[in-house]
Parts: C-alpha cells; structure tokens; sequence
C-alpha cells in the first residue's frame, strides 16, 4: 500500500495488526497507544510529524469504541472527564506548536524521542516499583482486607489537602474533594504531550489520575478513554490542517483497533486493579528500550537497530495483546459456566384477577420483559365465586403495557385463581402476580394464595407487593443447588431495572444453639472462610462484568430471620432467592424458607426455581 502524503510503501494487513494490538492495550490500559503506534510508524518509513498526525486520528477513533465500552461497566468518570478537558485543550495546542518549531530546525526527531525515553521510562520503573512493593505487603499479610489493589498514594493525599477553591466532589471516583485547579493542571501537562509526542496522552494521564488524584484503576482507565477522544480530536484536527495525518493509513488502524478495544475493555472485568498496572509498566518500559535503539540507531548511524526496535515494540504489543486475549476467554468461559447464555427468548406469564395489586405486578413484569425482549402473555383468571369484569381488566392491564411499549398476548380461564395461575405458568419462564400480603382477612387470603403458588410452583415465581418500583435488590445466595440461577437472575434483574445489588450469605447456626453467639462482622466471616471470600470476589467480578454495581454481605443466624432483618437494614425493594424446602402436601404443612420470606416480607419477593 502507497500513501502519497507520507510517500511511505506499507503493509495493510501491517497497519491493520498494529491497529487491533493497539485496539486491545487501549482498551485494557486506557490508552490511546500512541506510545506504541507513533514509534512504530516512525520506524515504518512515516516521517514523524506524519507518524505523528495519523496516530492521533486513529486514537481519536479506537477511544470513542473502547468508552463506550467502558461506560457500560460503569468505569467513566464523566465529571472528572470534563474537568480534563479544559485544561487539555490548552496544552494540545501548545504541544503542537512546540513540535512545528523544532521540525523547522530539523531537531524533532531526536527531542521527541528523548522526551519519550524519559517519560516512559520513569513512568514504568515506578509503577512497576509500586507493584513489587504492594505485593511484598500483601505476603508479608499486611493488606488485611479483600483488596485488588490500592488507592491513591502519599502525592494524592497532599493533593487532596489543597485548599484551592474551587473545590469539586466526584463521587464516581469516591473522591469526596479536591481542587479544580490540580485537575486542571494534570489535563494541561497530559494535553501538551498528546501535542508534543503525538499520543493521546494516556501513558501519563491513566497513572497521573491514579497517583496524583487517588481515581482507582478501572475509573482512571475508562475517564482517560473518554478524555482522550477530546484531546485525539483536536490534536489530529490541528495536524490535519497542516497536512500532516494520513487518513488512509489511520482508517485501516481503526478498523483492527475497534476490534480489539472490545477485547481490551472486557478484559478489566477479569484482571485485577494491581496487576493491570504490572502489565502497563513493562508494556511502557520496553516501549522505552525500542526508543532508546532507535535514538542510538541515529545518534551511531547503525541502521539495523531501527529495524530490531521495530520488531520489539511490535513483539511486546502482540504478546501482551495474546496475554489480555487469553485472559478475557479464561474470565468468559469461566462465567459462563456460572452465566450461561439465554439460548431463546425468556417466556413471562403476566397473571390477574384485576386488582390494584396485580396492575402493580403487571407494570414491574413488562418493565423486565422489555428489559429481557421476552415473549409475553397476559392471563386473566375469573373467579366464579367473584364479579370480575374480565373487559375492564384487559383493558386497564393493556394500558399500562402500552405505555411501557410491551405487546402480549391474552388468555382468560375459569376457576380458582391459584390452581389455575400454576396450571398455566408450566410453560413459562417467569411467572408474575401481585399480592397486597396479609392486612385483613380478605388480603390474607390473597397472600395466602401467593404463598400457596410459591410453594408448589413450576418456574420462577415473582410476587409483587405494594410498589412497582425497585431501588434495590437483596439476593440471597445460601443454598449451593440454585445459587448459580439465583446470581444469574439478580445480575440480569439490577441491569435492566439499573439499580444496586446486594448478596447475602447467611451462616445458619446448628440445630443445638450456643449458648452465646459470635457476633461476627461480614469482613470476620470472610477472614475465617477464605472459600466463601473467593466465591465473594467471583460474584462481583460477575455483576461488574455487566455493568452492575454489587456487594456482597455476610451474617449468622436463622436465615429466615438474618434475610428480613437485612432487608429492612438495606432498605431493599425486591428480595430474590432460591426454591427450597419439600413440594406439594409436606410444603404446605412444614412450610419452606422461600415460603416464609414471601409471607412475612412486605416487598417484592422473586423465588428462582429449580429448573432455572
């Protein structure tokens, strides 16, 4: 492939591979991977200030797939983004000015160079010096909690002391406050080198947000993708103007690297925060040894010391690129063993009688069957003990399930209402009810009939009370044979409904009680049950993977009892948990924990059968 403006001879399928490796460490690191591309063209044949402008246009568009992709795990600071921004815009110009000057004095080869050993050096060796550090810790069983790494550092914590108004909160990143002048600083320094070096300034931006401002990895990593598509945007703009980007070269780039940012963003949901960092450091301190051979290829006159830091640059890419690739298919086979995939559309069974509890029921339950595009069917049960206009029923439920855009179909039947939901719900999915619980007689017949289909239900079974509206989900996850289907089911339900999530464990205490109980705090179980912490990590690992904030909390206790007590303590609107206890006349006599729950709560209760 000829490209005329740079009059440099280049492989496609060279440009397209440098692109999709890019694609895949700017997702991962937050970078736009001009500290590798602008090298590497460099090297290629490009003159810089080409090599230079077309790296820019191509950061600009391998950003803008990898924040979106990020924004859907929930890793975009966009306040702090914005505050960037300002200050970035400022210092891309005067990068870029200072670049023009020194190739119009023939010295911007050598100056850039220089200026990238130095920082990518100095960059690395500490970011590599704090791993080692934060890993003889951790042996040394100094890090006492579940940590993943470590956030901010004695340079974010003067930071933070400075009483420079104005000062700003920026919740996303737990940053309480800080000033917007240290902000502002850090975009202009990050904004000059993007200019200058010709890179998106992510190699200095991601840890900069990370030491100088205390962001944690993954909200450093997405907010400086996000910023990186301003500052990309006018720096290729500004080179564009000049004539220095290659626009051909940077289309083929974006196409591979919109590939491979998606496997880079993924990617952080199975790599801890430290070891993202481990990564980054020796991705960025070889980058800086294939400088360095280029330097002394000029500054010594030996030509072939180009080439070799061509080969190592790209080596180092491809094999980080293969080690980030292996790692998200180990995380996704791994989740799917726990998550596996819907293989055809989810069957939801909207049940009524026609009161006000069961329009509720019908309005959460098409809120999740547009969620999921589930096929819907809306059944109508006639009491004949009751004068139930069957007309004005399907006309109030078509209304609320027109507002919320959901199409389903109707099936009306004859009998009691409790027989004839469970008859019906066999060849479902999810079954949906209302219930207002047990306030009066009449109510508690109601409940009673809610129980009773829970207790002998043929799928997953939600009971609807007092409210459509969830806030906040509580799962409880302690029976092993249906955990999976419950964590699967409370993942799916807080995305679609994007509220938090919390995971309960309940310790049940044995059959002869001690005398005086522990007491212990969630963090003492995790301590003293080193496999449910691991089971712990995997589960939020999970709910982030999907874009869901989640935790996970522990208690001892009568799970019946710890259950109710921590709904209320959480303020939870919707408990979800897994089928229990036995079947048909022995449930109905012994009762069942799921059975309890949906009595005795006075909120939304989803009951996961066995089968999901």
């Amino acid at each position: 492939m000829y490209l005329p403006l740079a009059e440099v001879e280049i492989s496609g399928w060279l440009l397209l591979a440098i692109g999709f490796c890019v694609g895949v460490l700017a997702g991962f690191f937050g970078i736009g991977g001009g500290f590798i591309v602008t090298p590497a063209l460099n090297i290629f044949g490009f003159p810089m200030a080409y090599a230079i402008g077309t790296d820019l246009s191509q950061i600009m568009g391998n950003s803008i797939v990898a924040t979106f992709k990020h924004r859907k795990l929930g890793n975009v600071d966009l306040r702090l983004g914005f505050f960037m921004i300002i200050g970035t815009a400022i210092g891309v110009e005067v990068g870029k000015e200072v670049v023009l000057y020194l190739e119009e004095i023939g010295k911007v080869g050598s100056v850039v160079r220089s200026i990238y050993i130095l920082l990518l050096g100095g960059t690395g060796a500490y970011m590599l010096f704090d791993y080692w550090k934060f890993k003889k810790e951790e042996e040394a069983g100094e890090e006492k909690k579940v940590v993943t790494e470590r956030v901010g550092s004695k340079l974010s914590e003067m930071v933070h002391r400075i009483n420079l108004p104005p000062k700003v909160a920026l919740p996303q990143s737990k940053i309480k406050s800080i000033s917007l002048w240290a902000i502002l600083l850090v975009g202009f320094i990050t904004g000059f080198l993007a200019g200058f070096l010709g890179v998106g300034g992510g190699f200095i931006r991601m840890p900069a947000m990370i030491y100088a401002l205390g962001v944690p990895t993954t909200i450093a990593i997405g907010t400086d993708l996000f910023e990186i598509i301003f500052s990309s945007a006018i720096g290729a703009f500004l080179y564009a103007t000049e004539g220095r980007v290659e626009i051909v070269a940077a289309a083929v780039m974006v196409c591979g690297s919109a590939i491979g940012a998606q496997i880079g963003a993924l990617a952080t949901s199975y790599v801890r925060g430290m070891k993202i960092r481990f990564y980054f450091a020796l991705t960025i301190l070889f980058a800086a040894i294939s400088v360095v051979m280029k330097q002394l290829a000029v500054s010594l006159s030996i030509p072939v010391l180009s080439t070799y830091a061509g080969y190592l640059i790209l080596s180092v890419a491809g094999l980080m690129t293969l080690n980030i690739t292996l790692s998200t298919a180990k995380g996704v086979i791994e989740e799917r063993a726990v998550y596996p995939a819907v293989k055809r559309r989810l069957r939801i069974l909207l049940a009524t009688g026609g009161s006000h509890h069961a329009l509720r029921a019908i309005r959460l339950g098409a809120r999740l069957a547009k969620g999921y595009g589930a096929e819907v069917t809306l059944l109508v049960v006639k009491d004949p003990k009751e004068e139930i206009p069957v007309a004005e029923v399907q006309r109030s439920a078509g209304k609320v399930l027109k507002e919320l855009g959901v199409k389903a179909e109707l099936t009306v039947r004859h009998g009691n209402p409790a027989k004839e939901i469970l008859k019906a719900s066999k060849e479902y999915d999810l079954l949906v009810i209302g219930s207002h619980g047990t306030r009066s007689i009449t109510e508690h017949l109601l409940g009673d009939n809610a129980t009773h289909i829970v207790e002998n239900m043929k799928t997953s079974t939600l009971v609807v009370k007092r409210k459509a509206e969830v806030t906040k989900i509580l799962a409880c996850v302690n029976l092993p044979r249906y955990r999976e289907a419950v964590v699967r089911r409370a993942i799916e339900l807080a995305k679609i409904l994007n509220v938090p999530l919390e995971f309960l464990y309940v310790l049940p205490e044995p059959l002869i009680y001690p005398i005086r109980r522990l007491h212990l705090s969630s963090e003492e179980i995790m301590e003293l049950y080193p496999e449910k912490r691991e089971a712990a990590e995997e589960i939020i690992k999970l709910a982030k993977s999907e874009g869901v904030k989640a935790s996970v909390k522990f208690r001892e206790g009568i799970p019946e009892e710890e259950i109710l007590l921590e709904k209320r303590e959480i303020g939870a609107d919707l408990v979800i948990l897994g089928d229990s206890g036995w079947r048909g006349i022995l449930g109905e006599l012994i009762g069942s924990l799921s059975g309890h729950i949906v009595k005795h709560a006075r909120v939304s209760v989803l009951v996961v059968h066995r089968k999901a």
